[in-house]
């Protein structure tokens, strides 16, 4: 069973903020962390009520994109080991807007966080996707393979799940080389002695 796909977009952020956690900010190419910033700008909701993508672009760096990314690890890493609470503390003053608005009468709400820091704006705003999506804590999984983290899309039972296909097919090939080593020296155990080797042996016991 998958996670409804009425969450789809959301789900896509969460994995997306969950392979930020991980990445290696040092080998971004310029239009790579341009795109960064702008799926991070997107995380913070959807936009309409005001035009301040440009501002949010300018104002976020390298410097607070690795803080975000810290946190962000943190938060999954926390989840991952069985945590149940995520939050995301500002210790100093802060202005902050949040709004809830609909194109239509018809449509739900969207949201959009809005603050001067961008470190605040987008951690805030995972907080209101992880409620957003439905997702439950258990998702949240570390690779037993590589240990990289990752969201489970399916739900969860008693077997180990892995983050890709690579590692899952890795493990399903080493058990079984293993079964199959176990399996001949099993089957060695079993070959009988050989009758002149079996009379051999007896004339040494009666000597």
């Amino acid at each position: 069973m998958r996670i409804a796909d009425g969450n789809t977009r959301d789900i896509e952020m969460l994995k997306n903020a969950v392979l930020l956690s991980q990445l290696n900010l040092d080998s971004l190419r310029e239009g790579d962390l341009l795109n960064l910033k702008e799926d991070l700008y997107d995380l913070t909701g959807s936009g309409r009520i005001s035009d301040h993508k440009e501002e949010f672009l300018r104002r976020l760096n390298v410097k607070q994109i690795g803080t975000i990314q810290a946190r962000f690890r943190h938060c999954f890493e926390s989840l991952a080991n069985g945590s149940k609470l995520v939050s995301w503390r500002i210790d100093a003053p802060i202005k902050l807007a949040f709004a809830a608005h609909s194109e239509k009468a018809n449509e739900h709400f969207e949201y959009d966080i809005m603050a001067p820091d961008p470190v605040h704006a987008v951690g805030i705003s995972l907080i209101f996707l992880l409620i957003r999506s439905r997702v439950t804590p258990e998702r949240f999984r570390k690779c037993p393979e590589c240990g990289s983290l990752f969201l489970l899309l399916r739900k969860p039972d008693k077997r180990n799940f892995y983050c890709s296909q690579k590692c899952a097919g890795r493990v399903a090939t080493r058990n079984s080389r293993r079964g199959r080593r176990e399996s001949i020296k099993a089957n060695e155990s079993l070959i009988p002695v050989r009758p002149l080797v079996q009379a051999k042996r007896a004339m040494t016991l009666t000597e």
